[in-house]
């Protein structure tokens, strides 16, 4: 399930909160809308901290996790909630919006995560007492998150050649490798009481070696930019992984963990969930040449399908293919080279245009067909097996570069962002 995090906790004020709160009864519905903290002017309200807590209880109980007590949920959701408030506070200045088409789509992707559809998890959701409205809202919610991330901090990330072929030319073989790792990481963040936070590690670290659920621990304890997520960091290379253990994780096991590792921020578990072992990597190309023909105005489809219709039979007739796409063709890049559209990879044209050239032989000239840029005839020129290897590795190394600032921005940007607004928690008022 998706949610947001902070980068440590908001302490003595999520303490005092949760006090108040855990002396609520469910029934009180008056009391339970008093104003448990103001954000930078905008009220949180308690029966906000509430729901969001069923929330975070339903998804500690998707990864089979034991819950924790009542205050320990009350303090993470308004956490939680102070964060995302402040982030959809930018979104909101920014006229950032998420549609219902857009929204409807997430909730698919989710309910297809966990193999089922989105009536599934509607009652799955109202089965534990949350509404699937509000449900909704939170989604919405993530999304204008990311949304802000995105444009406040990895739309700003860039990558130079240089970068990657320093990334390449890296001694240490284990940084080097195309093998990806699918890891999680809690951060149990530092705070006045050092003592108690190192205890917390070793508590998570006890109850992970117990066989607790990784997910769970990391949803309710960390304090990581992925904590939401569950502490999952995705598939990446080495050099991809947070410093501090980018040598570590390729010599653990999978299920393996990493022990308390501690820097600047606070106390770190690191899990290896699984590797995937990489190799050379062979992709199928066409050498393919087309003549477009776009709708315009005073073009419509039946007339470009007409047009291509004769120019097909001139070429069959034995007219130069090269010479009738220089004149003929609305594809200026590619008319000037005889509508010679190069070798073209996976993802490189649209799906139907892909349709269209897997269909024919070397040689073959097709019939007029339709795509999103217009009418099109296509011949396929040759074919081959490409090995890419050395693209992909390009490719897996900007990423791991880009993973790798994004993470140490995105912890930068957040820290940035808790430190210059006004928290207040109205408690006793």
């Amino acid at each position: 399930m998706m949610s947001l995090q902070g980068t440590r906790s908001f302490g003595i004020a999520a303490v005092a909160a949760a006090a108040v709160l855990c002396s609520v009864l469910p029934g009180k519905a008056a009391e339970l809308d008093r104003v448990a903290a103001v954000v930078n002017g905008d009220a949180i309200l308690a029966s906000e901290v509430e729901r969001r807590s069923r929330h975070l209880a339903f998804d500690l109980r998707q990864t089979s996790s034991a819950l924790p007590s009542r205050a320990a949920l009350i303090q993470r959701s308004l956490d939680e909630l102070v964060l995302e408030r402040l982030q959809l506070g930018i979104a909101e200045s920014r006229g950032l919006q998420v549609t219902d088409e857009t929204l409807d789509r997430a909730l698919e992707t989710i309910a297809r995560r966990h193999g089922a559809t989105v009536d599934d998890l509607r009652r799955s959701l109202e089965a534990g007492s949350i509404p699937f409205s509000d449900f909704r809202d939170r989604i919405r919610n993530d999304l204008l998150v990311e949304s802000v991330r995105r444009r406040e901090v990895f739309n700003r990330i860039e990558v130079s050649e240089a970068e990657i072929d320093r990334y390449l030319a890296q001694p240490d073989q284990t940084l080097v490798e195309d093998d990806e790792f699918l890891v999680g990481h809690i951060l149990i963040a530092r705070s006045q009481d050092e003592a108690a936070s190192r205890n917390t590690a070793e508590e998570v670290l006890a109850r992970l070696q117990a066989g607790e659920a990784f997910v769970g621990l990391a949803r309710l304890h960390s304090s990581g930019a992925r904590a939401g997520e569950g502490g999952i960091l995705d598939w990446r290379p080495a050099a991809a992984l947070p410093s501090l253990v980018a040598g570590l994780v390729p010599r653990l096991e999978p299920g393996e963990t990493s022990g308390i590792i501690e820097d600047s921020n606070g106390f770190h578990i690191f899990k290896l969930m699984d590797v995937r072992r990489a190799g050379q990597n062979f992709v199928r190309q066409t050498h393919a040449a087309h003549i477009l023909v776009t709708l315009r105005a005073l073009v419509s489809d039946e007339d470009a399908r007409l047009r291509l219709v004769r120019l097909r039979e001139r070429i069959l007739q034995g007219e130069e293919f090269e010479e009738l796409a220089r004149f003929h063709s609305d594809d200026s890049a590619s008319a000037v080279r005889g509508g010679d559209l190069g070798w073209l990879g996976p993802g490189a044209v649209t799906p139907r245009f892909q349709a269209e050239l897997d269909r024919l032989q070397p040689g073959e000239l097709s019939e007029p067909f339709k795509s999103t840029w217009g009418w099109h005839i296509v011949r396929v020129l040759e074919r081959r097996e490409h090995d890419n290897t050395d693209e992909v590795r390009r490719a897996r190394a900007r990423n791991a570069i880009f993973q790798r600032k994004a993470n140490e921005e995105l912890i930068a940007w957040l820290r940035q962002l808790r430190d210059s607004a006004f928290v207040k928690l109205r408690v006793g008022e």
